[in-house]
């Protein structure tokens, strides 16, 4: 058996389990159990039988697809598995935490002109927290090293893997820590680092499920194995100056900033979804991820305790709707009548051109310094974009598309959200204009505005 994040897990046999009694037809997914060599055990899920062929003897070589691993233990049904707490290594969570735990300090000495130095480990214990609706969340490391036997060292390696702990309210199955613990801090951490965050390894422990050390005993750790090809982890170290806002700056306040993220991602989760999968899954087309991030602004509108209403009421708009609808002839076609119906009932929500627009004002008018420059007079920027968005999403005749232009929308838009974001997090003014200026986003706007310009002249 192998397993890669990057193409899941794969599993070869010396024969195949056709032969074998079992519910349901030839093809379907089934769950495998096994034993390692070095004992451990191993329950496999969703396994697809994906090669066979022909042996001696009437073995038939097979090889199964993989979805998920779960070692450990055996397990009948993935969604019967209840975690009592679980670990879940994310990538660059080290860079967001700001933790050195080798600390090298050189001495020079000037009459020999030699050269030493020493390592000192010096691992930094951080506080826990607890989140309502989440439960205890805590940050810890793995920390390895190897070296040659001492006295004498003349190669050293070492290697720190971040990780986050979480003990839920209640035991926590393993589509809520896909869906809902990891989904959540990869959204939040992503934001801070400017660069996707994606879930490396995920351990869970279920306390009755425990082994015998002498006279203690322990929850065994179960480790889960997922297919990560659809993620693109970022492979590089982050600087300090690339992150947007760090552990440290909110390490007192971190609970209720955690707390504000997931009261958001519940209310809003739709928006959260469509922005984020821009993040992690580069669209083959422009006009995808433009249509996700507008979709995103527009559904955090309707949904957000401040801006969301109408221009009147459902009921302060029925003898208004009624009116118009009086004035259609009968003599018209049913189908044309029911549609003229069917678009009048709804004028009394706001259009998608004033969503825009008003998020973009309130944007302007609290942090008017950093980013007036980069839009237009917020009315006609909102009325493009909703139109473009419009036409995109109707298609009614051809039309040549600036991309350029549709892309420069794309970097406004995606930062206008992005500022939404970090106000509903908590964070102040001083703060949110800070790490405007360090935003990405912020340059490439610049560049991209010139770029139109230039070509427009």
């Amino acid at each position: 058996m192998s397993f890669n994040p990057d193409t899941g897990g794969q599993l070869s046999l010396l024969d195949d389990f056709d032969g074998i009694e079992r519910l349901g037809k030839m093809g379907d997914q089934i769950t495998i159990h096994g034993i390692s060599e070095s004992g451990k055990k191993y329950s496999l899920f969703e396994c697809w039988k994906n090669s066979s062929s022909l042996g001696s003897l009437d073995f038939r070589p097979s090889g199964y697809l993989v979805t998920t691993i779960i070692k450990g233990h055996f397990f009948q049904n993935l969604e019967d598995i209840r975690f009592d707490s679980f670990n879940i290594y994310f990538s660059n969570l080290g860079d967001w935490l700001g933790q050195e735990i080798l600390f090298v300090t050189y001495t020079q000495n000037i009459d020999t002109s030699s050269m030493s130095y020493s390592l000192e480990y010096k691992p930094e214990q951080l506080p826990e927290y607890y989140i309502p609706h989440v439960g205890k969340v805590e940050f810890h490391f793995d920390h390895k090293t190897n070296s040659e036997p001492f006295p004498v060292i003349h190669d050293f390696t070492a290697k720190t893997e971040f990780y986050v702990k979480f003990t839920p309210e209640s035991p926590a199955s393993y589509d809520d820590i896909l869906n809902r613990y990891s989904s959540d801090f990869c959204n939040f951490l992503t934001l801070a680092l400017q660069n996707p965050s994606n879930p490396n390894k995920i351990t869970g422990y279920i306390n009755s499920i425990k082994m015998e050390l002498g006279e203690k005993s322990y929850p065994i750790p179960i480790e889960i194995y997922q297919d990560l090809s659809y993620l693109k982890p970022e492979k590089k170290r982050i600087h300090p100056h690339d992150l947007l806002f760090t552990y440290r700056k909110i390490q007192t306040d971190f609970s209720e900033y955690y707390q504000n993220w997931i009261g958001l991602s519940r209310a809003i989760k739709p928006s959260i979804d469509l922005y984020f999968s821009t993040q992690y899954r580069k669209s083959l087309y422009l006009e995808d991820s433009f249509q996700k991030v507008i979709q995103a602004i527009e559904v955090y509108h309707r949904r957000s305790e401040k801006y969301r209403g109408e221009f009147c009421t459902k009921e302060e708009y029925e003898p208004l709707l009624q009116s118009f609808l009086d004035q259609i002839p009968v003599t018209i076609d049913a189908d044309f009548r029911n549609s003229l119906k069917n678009k009048l009932s709804y004028n009394y929500q706001y259009s998608l051109r004033k969503r825009i627009q008003d998020l973009l004002v309130s944007c302007v008018d609290e942090y008017g310094g950093v980013i007036s420059d980069l839009y237009e007079k917020p009315s006609d920027w909102a009325k493009k974009v909703a139109d473009r968005r419009n036409f995109l999403t109707h298609r009614e005749r051809d039309q040549e598309i600036d991309y350029p232009e549709l892309y420069l929308w794309m970097l406004q838009s995606s930062l206008l959200l992005q500022i939404l974001f970090y106000r509903e997090i908590g964070f102040d003014k001083e703060s949110i204009i800070e790490m405007i200026k360090r935003n990405k986003l912020l340059e490439e706007i610049r560049l991209n505005r010139k770029v139109c310009s230039d070509k427009n002249l």
